[in-house]
């Protein structure tokens, strides 16, 4: 996988809609790295539609998949594979 420094370089490799772009600057400002890499790797997971990823997805719409770890929650379409989402579970 290419290094990923920063939003921008994510958004050079993946399907990623506009409204989401704005989302993960706003994330990586507030938690830079902790937020960056966990998400390149599963940004990278859905392009390659890697094993861990397809025993994790949940449809929920249908079409629309997503994928939850401890701290992200990535939503995506399942057809194009674009990136549509991302949230920040705050854990309490």
């Amino acid at each position: 996988m290419a290094k990923i420094d920063n939003p921008n370089d994510l958004f050079e490799h993946f399907n990623i809609s506009q409204h989401c772009k704005n989302e993960i600057h706003q994330l990586y400002n507030t938690h830079k790295e902790k937020f960056l890499k966990p998400l390149a790797g599963i940004c990278g997971g859905i392009k390659r539609q890697s094993q861990e990823i397809l025993d994790n997805e949940f449809e929920h719409p249908k079409g629309t998949c997503y994928i939850k770890t401890t701290f992200i929650k990535v939503i995506y379409h399942k057809e194009s594979l674009q990136i549509i989402d991302v949230y920040w579970i705050e854990k309490g």
